[in-house]
């Protein structure tokens, strides 16, 4: 959303990264080119400061949950729950943030513990709502117990009433979410009917398709005027005039006319007037055009200097012609020669209007999408766009912006003047009066031209400057709109809980076309990357979203793993390029795993602190046949050798919960580890896991 606490800053990150446009792109949604920047927005959505009370630290927790980072939200919970101010709400969301995206093994000591000291707050709370879901969540696990207590690897269970279904429709989606890893293929069950029923419906709910690329745009800057500088006239114009006035003046007032003379004199004067208005005209004209055609040579890549960078020149280059390239119409027609002036005239400007202005580009790309779709709407192949001259300029621009009118009568007054002098010419050498006649021209012709020359420079300025104003209104109008429609902006929780369901989503169907039901899992895994051309947001104190997403599923039943990876495009919801692989658990040779994470202690605290500072981690299974089946946990595309500081390292880790490959990690290592006889030790695990496991 865009309002009065809302910015935005970038920094940039290596990245060489493109995406091809093609006509079908719709309009706001083209990508383009990726230019290797997380975009940042400050928010105070996930933010707590020091001294604020309970109820604010309540809601930023939740917040927190919902976008799919529960550590941050089970240490604000926990603190709740145990300083006393808990209530059945706040011992629920608590409960769901330890257990989201944890496993069997995760759930003992302490944290078992905390669990069920909760569960008791939670107890001697009012019946509602809230305790109620919290008691749903615990037959849940209960039902796993009981399942899991067992001699036998899989215990087929009568399947009682859903005990979701007594929830409102918001804790069932919240428990079936959270709890997803937790009750894989036991009490799962449960939660597969939340999901069958929900995901379909949800997937692309409150308008998504139309929504989710509106969260990819930076807060747009203002349209700036474009400067118009002082055009002074040349000093030779000026001895023009001064000397011809000079010379005319002499004549006048040095000669002896007599009435004939006079009546001569008085139709020089009017012609000249005549041709005088006519020249400042047509010189204005002229001005206009070359000014005009100066504007459509292409500009240089490089600095103008001022201080504006050549990277920035080149990026607005690169941005102006992508965006034209995307808005073109579908009809036949030489779209890159039409638009070439176009192009040229808009890099210039931006390049002079933002250049010193310290904005990046992308701040700006909503005004380059705006002038490359007017320019579409108004191309006209069949029209012809020569001026009336044959100079080969376009006489006119799209919306009327650029080119200068020609003014009305400006043939008729030459020609009037011409016959008016010749006239008053005529009168004069048929008195005899040829040297005052000659001087005369010779003197108005020298003012006329400085005058007209003098006074077109000041026309050239006012066309400048009221093409600036018009331009610059019409950006406004439009910036107005680009501004409502950005209030349509989808949050970082619902961008988080599409992301989700299309895990959901990918995850149950990848099931269905194996031939595998919930039941036949023993677990799954389900990681996200965020692809080298996607673009990138982070709103404060949350983890990092893509435009695209690689998408990287491993589905493990007793039998074997079946791992399928796609390409899933996040502001359409479509999925693409799916690769499977299925192998034996003994068709595993060796795993590898590669951390990428700074490790230390902080001693500048009461009691030493241990500290993680994620970069990467990367699991490389070897198949007996030789292949290799990678994944990587967000790895960032950053320098191994650098130190991250305290922000970025939350920035990784949030962004690695997020992914799921927080708990993703552990699983597969420990497949890689015992290959066939994983399903037995992990069947032991769990049932260790279900004795221990009591109120």
């Amino acid at each position: 959303m865009i309002d009065d606490d809302l910015e935005s800053h970038q920094t940039s990150r290596a990245s060489d990264s493109h995406v091809d446009i093609s006509g079908e792109a719709r309009v706001g949604q083209v990508i383009g080119q990726n230019y290797g920047r997380i975009i940042f927005r400050s928010s105070t959505e996930y933010k707590i400061l020091p001294g604020d009370p309970p109820e604010r630290r309540y809601k930023v927790a939740v917040n927190q949950l919902a976008a799919g980072v529960p550590r941050p939200a089970e240490r604000i919970l926990g603190d709740l729950v145990r300083s006393g101010h808990s209530s059945a709400e706040t011992v629920y969301y608590y409960c769901l943030s330890v257990l989201s995206g944890r496993s069997w093994n995760d759930l003992h000591g302490e944290l078992a513990d905390n669990l069920k000291e909760a569960r008791k707050i939670g107890r001697s709370c009012q019946r509602s709502e809230w305790s109620d879901a919290l008691e749903g969540v615990w037959r849940l696990l209960d039902e796993a117990r009981a399942q899991l207590d067992s001699e036998t690897l899989l215990t087929e269970t009568d399947e009682g009433p859903n005990v979701l279904d007594e929830l409102p429709l918001d804790r069932q989606e919240e428990i079936s979410f959270h709890l997803d890893v937790m009750l894989d293929g036991m009490a799962g069950r449960q939660l597969e009917t939340v999901g069958t029923r929900f995901v379909l419906a949800q997937r692309l709910h409150k308008r998504r398709q139309q929504r989710a690329w509106l969260f990819f745009e930076p807060p747009p800057a203002v349209p700036r005027p474009d400067p118009v500088r002082p055009v002074p006239p040349e000093l030779a114009d000026r001895r023009y005039a001064i000397g011809g006035l000079t010379l005319s003046a002499v004549v006048l007032l040095a000669g002896v006319f007599g009435p004939a003379d006079i009546a001569g004199i008085v139709g020089l004067i009017g012609a000249g007037c005549l041709l005088l208005r006519q020249g400042i005209d047509r010189r204005t004209l002229r001005l206009c055009f070359e000014a005009c055609q100066r504007e459509t040579v292409p500009p240089a890549r490089r600095s103008p200097g001022h201080w504006v960078t050549t990277s920035f020149v080149e990026e607005i280059h690169d941005r102006v012609d992508t965006r034209f390239s995307a808005a073109r119409p579908h009809i036949a027609g030489n779209w890159p020669a039409h638009t070439e002036a176009a192009r040229a005239r808009l890099k210039r400007r931006l390049v002079a209007s933002y250049g010193n202005a310290q904005i990046q580009p992308d701040k700006i790309d909503w005004l380059i999408r705006w002038h490359a779709d007017q320019t579409a709407k108004a191309w006209d192949p069949d029209a012809n766009d020569l001026d009336s001259d044959g100079s080969g300029q376009e006489s006119t621009e799209p919306y009327g912006l650029w080119a200068p009118e020609v003014p009305e009568g400006v043939g008729r007054m030459l020609g009037v003047g011409v016959v008016l002098a010749s006239a008053s010419l005529a009168l004069l050498i048929h008195d005899g009066r040829w040297a005052p006649a000659i001087l005369l021209c010779v003197g108005g012709a020298l003012a006329i031209r400085g005058a007209s020359s003098i006074r077109a420079a000041h026309g050239l300025r006012r066309f400048l400057t009221a093409r600036s104003r018009r331009r610059y209104d019409q950006e406004m109008e439009w910036y107005g709109e680009w501004l409502s429609q950005l209030k349509e902006q989808p949050t970082d929780t619902e961008m988080n809980r599409w992301l989700v369901l299309d895990k959901i989503y990918l995850r149950t169907d990848a099931t269905e076309r194996a031939g595998l039901t919930t039941g036949d899992l023993v677990t799954h895994v389900v990681t996200v990357e965020g692809t080298k051309d996607a673009r990138q947001v982070r709103v404060e104190n949350g983890p990092i979203r893509y435009s695209a997403y690689e998408v990287q599923i491993f589905l493990l039943s007793q039998n074997g793993v079946r791992e399928v990876t796609a390409h899933l495009d996040f502001l359409t919801g479509e999925v693409s390029n799916e690769r499977r692989t299925l192998f034996r658990y003994d068709a595993l040779a060796s795993a590898q795993v590669v951390e990428s994470c700074v490790r230390t202690t902080q001693a500048n605290t009461p009691e030493p602190v241990k500290v993680e500072r994620p970069r990467a981690y990367t699991l490389r299974l070897t198949l007996l046949s030789g292949q290799e089946i990678t994944v990587i946990g967000e790895h960032f595309r950053r320098n191994l050798g650098d130190l991250l500081d305290s922000a970025e390292q939350d920035d990784r880790l949030l962004t690695l919960q997020s992914a799921g490959f927080e708990g993703a990690l552990p699983i597969l290592e420990s497949v890689a580890a015992e290959g066939s006889a994983w399903i037995a030790k992990e069947h032991e695990r769990r049932q260790c896991w279900a004795r221990d496991w009591t109120d």
